[in-house]
C-alpha cells in the first residue's frame, strides 16, 4: 500500500542506458556521463477507494545532501476499483556524477501497487507495480 507519507521508490529491476548505475537497496540513479535521457517511470497501482491520487517527485543528491527538484511533481488521479498503469515521463539532462531518487505517496492510505499479468498470454508476462527506464 502507498501511505500519504513520501515513501522511497525502489524497483527491484531497472532497464537502463549505458552509462547509468542503479542501486535498488538505496532507490538511487547515477550518471557516469552527462547527456540527454528519456524518463519512463511506471506505476501499476488500484484504488480500493473514490479520490484517491498518487504523487510522485524526484530529488538530486547536491553533494552536501538531497534537494527536492523543482518542477518534478506529478499528481494522477486514480479511478476507486480500476486498475490503472501511471505513466510519469521526462525529458531530462544529467550531469556526469549526478545522482537522483524518486518518492512516492498519496493522499490517503487506499492505493496499492500491484504485478499482474497479461490475461490469455502467459503467466509469465508480467505487468510490474514499478519500472523505470532511461533511453538515451
Amino acid at each position: 500500500a502507498i501511505t500519504s507519507t513520501p515513501t522511497l521508490l525502489k524497483p527491484a529491476n531497472f532497464i537502463n542506458a549505458n552509462g547509468i548505475t542503479y542501486d535498488a537497496s538505496t532507490g538511487v540513479f547515477a550518471w557516469q556521463y552527462a547527456g540527454d535521457f528519456a524518463l519512463a517511470l511506471n506505476i501499476n497501482a488500484i484504488a480500493s477507494a473514490a479520490n484517491q491520487v498518487v504523487y510522485i517527485y524526484a530529488q538530486n543528491n547536491t553533494g552536501s545532501g538531497w534537494v527536492n527538484t523543482t518542477n518534478s511533481g506529478k499528481a494522477f488521479p486514480l479511478v476507486n476499483g480500476q486498475l490503472t498503469q501511471i505513466v510519469y515521463s521526462n525529458a531530462v539532462t544529467r550531469t556526469a556524477g549526478q545522482q537522483i531518487r524518486y518518492w512516492i505517496y498519496s493522499n490517503d492510505s487506499k492505493v496499492t501497487l500491484v504485478t499482474d499479468t497479461l490475461p490469455t498470454i502467459s503467466s509469465t508476462v508480467y505487468i510490474p507495480a514499478i519500472r523505470i527506464q532511461y533511453s538515451g
